[in-house]
């Protein structure tokens, strides 16, 4: 087992665990911590088992990564795969996982929500530590390469925490990287103590290999001892963090709070938080109801929280208005606006939107940006679906949309509909039911809950939060909105938690003022003809008006027959309507105030990527440029032939001491010739080669000054010796694996 180098391996892993830890500061909760772990000992695992089927380097990397890659499409972008292989459309759905995450980054205060995107960008830079690590202290066996992905990766964290780290941290992941560097360092100590070509001198004594590891154990405690106590010395600086968002802390420098709606909603939850704090002031052609700011549209344990929704068209599109739906464009601006990026408040649904900010659009209406800011403008629907149209929507087919229930509260939601609902009731009318049901007098608003410790009948049954709701008929917004979305579901009609702002308080000027205590959560349903829809369970001593016209009862014959063909059935929808849950085209387009052109949309999309590219590139190539530079600097500088003699006669060594071949320092030019020749296998041409090159040096070095040689003879032999070099490099270079010749071209 010493190929798989199994001890190693699994210090590697522990060491970037170590490193990564301080990740959990900065973001809650922690649900990317399993699928990081799982991928992270996915590639140690691997490196094992490749490590004892082959001696090759780069295929155990290659073997690594392309695993990895496949795990994380399989896991985050399984939707548009071709027969379990990634296409460019998974490619794009890894893109907006990581803009969703950028996002977040970038405008959440720690903790920020742990969103879809953000654990794909953790497991990424799990994995991809683990990797590096790993292939540079197991495969490669150069642990002290392996400390600069392991300082990054540490760096990501403590330099976006925006306060100090316990010491822990830092002890734990240093102590595993000394650790690595023993293990190397004993080994090499061992190998050279059977492969040293000369015999130790009588005198010596002891064991240099255990001296070595003991003065190598004192310099590392030593180092960590140093380091514990400069930082305790020194002033703590102001924090400089990688991205705008995470740094910000109320302990930080320069740290400020943020004003933004929660990605949870927890209905076991008393409210509390009754600010007044500004949040928007707008004005509006006409009253444009709740301002919307997302969709919540998982449910469990008695939470709601987000679910990954990426990859729609730009607004224009999505507003789902059937073609001759009656529905007039109404206009509205925000004059000032607190909210924080990437949250935006809009009316829904909106048709055009004006901001001077990079934004992109979720495939149920919501929008994102990427920076806050004071104004925007556009235009939006207030919508009025004639009832002959809400009475024709039919069911959607089983499975289609959001209809699932919350299994802990299925029955009793179902118990309660058997006593509101008659049979051969529409979809419209079912909803409507629901929603008079829960705006009836049998139910109290109230922002605290009803507390079971004062009815200890109703703490020993241990009901969910909706059963509870229904069981206690006191609630807020929340409890009203999920009653209400697990009733439609259970009705087979879809409905989704929407969260957002009431309309706010009319102010001098015409102008509407929200502030944070007007924050509001409603339900939207639905129907197959017509799209989402509003309705408003919640009791107007909170909502201060009554829900939409189009949830209440409405005579079937008040209808204009004009919208109804002779046949008496419904005219075909023409238009494209928005479908609940149902894929739409996965480009993500960015833009300000129109539609960016595709080369905008490469370029914001992939620019990085290209950058990247650009900058690796460069870098690759630095390591041989640059020598090959030197190496001419240093024959243009030599005052004679002498002297490029000896340039040259450097440079081999300087080459062979790339691949390993390092003659001892004190060598003389003939025994440094006799330990490359000893030490390789070299051609006849070489060996000749390597003879003439040692004569020549012996001649420019030890000559005596006035000597008979003659210069215009060795200026002509100056060719025939960088020839000479380059022979004996390449014969001794060529001879060596494939990844070791790379690592000597490249490094």
């Amino acid at each position: 087992m010493n190929r798989a180098r199994v001890a190693d391996a699994l210090l590697a892993l522990a060491a970037v665990a170590a490193v990564l830890a301080p990740l959990r500061t900065l973001f809650h909760p922690d649900s990317w911590i399993p699928v990081t772990a799982a991928l992270a000992a996915s590639v140690t695992v691997s490196g094992i088992v490749l490590r004892l089927l082959t001696r090759r380097d780069l295929t155990v990397v290659l073997g690594q990564l392309g695993l990895c890659v496949l795990l994380t499409v399989w896991i985050f972008a399984r939707e548009h795969l071709w027969w379990g292989l990634p296409t460019w459309q998974t490619v794009l759905d890894i893109n907006a996982l990581l803009f969703e995450a950028r996002v977040t980054i970038t405008s959440f205060a720690p903790p920020a929500p742990t969103v879809p995107g953000v654990v794909v960008t953790l497991a990424l830079i799990g994995w991809v530590s683990v990797l590096c690590v790993d292939a540079l202290a197991v495969t490669r066996r150069t642990p002290a390469l392996a400390g600069i992905p392991l300082l990054v990766s540490f760096l990501i964290s403590v330099s976006n925490s925006g306060s100090g780290l316990p010491l822990w941290y830092f002890l734990v992941a240093a102590g595993l990287w000394l650790i690595l560097l023993r293990r190397a360092g004993v080994r090499d100590l061992q190998r050279w103590s059977v492969r040293a070509h000369r015999v130790r001198q009588s005198g010596a004594t002891g064991n240099p290999v255990g001296q070595r590891a003991a003065s190598g154990r004192v310099v590392g405690a030593a180092a960590l001892l140093v380091a514990i106590t400069a930082a305790a010395v020194l002033p703590h600086l102001p924090t400089r963090f990688l991205l705008d968002g995470l740094g910000r802390s109320p302990d930080a420098v320069g740290g400020g709070r943020t004003l933004a709606l929660s990605s949870t909603v927890n209905l076991a939850s008393n409210l509390s938080s009754q600010s007044a704090e500004p949040v928007l002031r707008y004005r509006s052609s006409t009253n444009p109801g709740p301002l919307r700011v997302g969709i919540l549209n998982l449910y469990e344990a008695g939470e709601w929280r987000e679910q990954d929704v990426f990859g729609v068209p730009l607004l224009k599109e999505l507003a789902p208005v059937p073609a001759d739906e009656d529905a007039t464009e109404e206009t509205f601006e925000v004059l000032d606006n607190n909210l924080a990026a990437p949250q935006l408040a809009l009316p829904y649904p909106t048709t055009e939107l004006t901001i001077d900010t990079g934004w992109q659009a979720r495939r149920d209406g919501s929008v994102l940006v990427e920076s806050r800011v004071d104004r925007y403008s556009g235009q939006f629907l207030s919508r009025a679906p004639t009832e002959e149209r809400l009475q024709a929507a039919s069911p959607l087919p089983s499975g289609v949309g959001s209809l699932t229930v919350d299994d802990a509260s299925a029955d009793r939601v179902r118990s309660v509909l058997e006593t509101i609902l008659v049979p051969d009731m529409s979809e419209i009318d079912k909803a409507r039911a629901i929603q008079d049901y829960l705006r009836g007098p049998e139910f109290t608003y109230s922002l605290e809950l009803v507390d079971p410790s004062t009815d200890p009948e109703l703490a020993a049954r241990e009901l969910d939060p909706v059963s509870f709701f229904l069981e206690t008929k006191q609630g807020y917004c929340t409890q009203f909105a999920t009653a209400m979305i697990m009733m439609a579901r259970a009705e087979g009609i879809p409905a989704r938690f929407a969260v957002g702002f009431l309309p706010g308080a009319a102010a001098r000027g015409g102008d509407r003022q929200v502030v944070a205590a007007d924050a509001h959560a409603w339900p939207e349903l639905y129907f197959d003809g017509v799209g989402w829809l509003r309705f408003e369970p919640t009791p107007a001593t909170r909502t201060g008006g009554s829900p939409p016209a189009y949830t209440e009862d409405r005579q079937a014959d008040a209808v204009d027959p004009s919208r109804t063909d002779p046949t008496g059935t419904r005219a075909p929808n023409t238009a494209r309507q928005e479908r609940p849950d149902v894929p739409l085209d996965p480009d993500l387009p960015a833009g300000s105030t129109t539609s960016p052109s595709t080369w905008t949309t490469v370029r914001d999309r992939f620019g990085w990527l290209v950058l990247a590219l650009v900058v690796g590139g460069l870098g690759a190539v630095t390591m041989p440029a640059s020598a090959t530079w030197e190496r001419r600097r240093r024959r243009r500088a030599a005052a004679d032939e002498a002297a490029r003699v000896e340039v040259i006669w450097q440079d081999l060594l300087e080459r062979l001491d790339d691949v390993g071949i390092t003659p001892p320092p004190d060598a003389t030019p003939r025994q440094a010739g006799t330990f490359i020749r000893d030490q390789t296998f070299l051609t006849n041409d070489s060996r000749v080669a390597l003879r003439r090159m040692v004569d020549a040096v012996e001649q420019a070095r030890y000559a005596r000054p006035g000597s008979s040689h003659d210069p215009t003879a060795l200026s002509r032999s100056i060719a025939t010796l960088e020839r000479d070099a380059t022979t004996i490099s390449d014969n001794v270079v060529g001879a060596l694996q494939r990844h070791d010749r790379l690592r000597a071209t490249w490094w």
